[in-house]
């Protein structure tokens, strides 16, 4: 065969390929109905405690605008928020019957209050999956990515008391049967207490003793607190299984990690919680009827604890509670540790295993001696039910102890 006939054979198919995709890409952008699109978001709203209203919706190339959008937040929290329009975009059909959303977003916002101003950081979320109405096994509103501009609260005179860093939370798509993985990105956060915002007070609280707390809080924190949080996790629908992993690091103070292993908790667990939840009221939440708890018997039956590990790396706190504790009581540091020392024997008995109990009196001694860290590891040598360790705990508590198997460690 001639290579000019080669040639106009393959010209050929490639003209024809490009057509098929052509006419596929306004097939499925025809399929995507924008009043469908905003029903199926008000129904997965209301079913996760977010109400709102649409007043229309429209098609703009491969964008849908919402019209008079008003969200009336979390049910029962208040007053509604309202935008003119909410731009949806490069939302696409599924073969499911829902949609993928590519992107929205929203602006910078300010609030002026009495004491400073709020600057809000401009939001976006991407690829927001809406499942079908019937769809009961997937996340309504699962997104592969969260990111919000920083946020900060500065006074009348120009004064930052809090200052919250960029948030990046990432995620991989949602895939039923596939193991998700998900992470959120070191988070700073800095507040000086002179210039942060004050917080309301319990009512029924003590104000000299809100003072005390506050003021033994600026002694041990050194005044302005600095704060980098992070974790990852992953999660998979069909058997709930789910790890998890996060920090709270404080500067100059210690970092708090901790880490889950679980499994049981399914999507279809979940959203059945999800909607137990937004169903209950005021005045029902301490008298739930048998099938409105199903959901929460259910999960409680099945949702089941692999591993825990609980750790504290300590930067400076110990040794400032130690000291401020010895200086209250007249004693000097290593009077006060050896008095602890000496208590801790009279409490070991109340873990009820003499092997745990020996291995927490020696991890607790030496962390007092020379505070570095300190790790609480639960292992069960097969997986412990929520509800089981829910019925030792009324019946058998120190069974628990056994059951859970610790491992208790200092400075390693």
């Amino acid at each position: 065969m001639r290579p000019t006939v080669v040639l106009r054979a393959t010209l050929k198919a490639c003209v024809g390929l490009i057509a098929w995709l052509s006419a596929a890409t306004m097939a499925r952008a025809q399929d995507v109905d924008p009043m469908k699109v905003a029903a199926l978001l008000m129904v997965h709203g209301a079913a996760n405690g977010l109400e709102m209203e649409i007043a229309n919706a429209e098609r703009v190339g491969k964008d849908i605008i919402l019209r008079d959008v008003e969200f009336t937040g979390v049910k029962d929290s208040g007053g509604p928020t309202k935008f003119a329009e909410v731009r949806l975009e490069n939302v696409r059909a599924l073969a499911t019957g829902g949609y993928m959303i590519g992107r929205v977003a929203m602006p910078a916002t300010a609030e002026v209050t009495e004491e400073g101003t709020w600057s809000t950081g401009a939001w976006s979320v991407r690829e927001i999956l809406v499942p079908p109405m019937e769809d009961k096994e997937t996340f309504a509103f699962y997104a592969e990515r969260f990111e919000m501009e920083p946020t900060r609260f500065s006074t009348k005179t120009g004064k930052t008391g809090v200052d919250i860093g960029r948030i990046v939370w990432t995620s991989s798509p949602f895939a039923k049967g596939k193991t998700l993985t998900s992470k959120f990105e070191p988070l700073d956060i800095t507040i000086d207490p002179a210039n942060a915002p004050k917080m309301d007070s319990d009512p029924d609280s003590d104000p000299d003793t809100d003072k005390a707390v506050n003021d033994y809080m600026r002694k041990i924190t050194s005044g302005v607190m600095r704060l980098r949080i992070g974790g990852s996790g992953t999660w998979r629908d069909t058997d709930g299984r789910s790890t998890l992993t996060t920090s709270f690091d404080l500067k100059d103070v210690g970092k708090f990690s901790l880490g889950l292993d679980l499994s049981g908790l399914t999507a279809a667990r979940f959203n059945g919680l999800q909607k137990m939840i937004v169903g209950l009221q005021p005045s029902t939440m301490n008298a739930l009827s048998a099938e409105a708890a199903a959901p929460l018997m259910e999960a409680g039956q099945a949702l089941k604890l692999h591993s825990v590990a609980i750790r504290f790396d300590d930067a400076s706190l110990t040794r400032k509670v130690l000291d401020e504790a010895a200086k209250t009581s007249n004693q000097s540091r290593a009077q006060y540790v050896a008095q602890l020392k000496a208590m801790l024997p009279l409490f070991a008995p109340m873990l009820g295993d003499p092997k745990v109990a020996a291995q927490a009196t020696a991890a607790a001694s030496a962390y007092l001696d020379n505070p570095k860290s300190f790790e609480i590891k639960l292992q069960p040598s097969q997986p412990a039910s929520f509800m089981e360790l829910g019925l030792m705990a009324m019946t058998t508590p120190q069974a628990i102890v056994r059951r859970l198997a610790p491992q208790i460690t200092a400075n390693k």
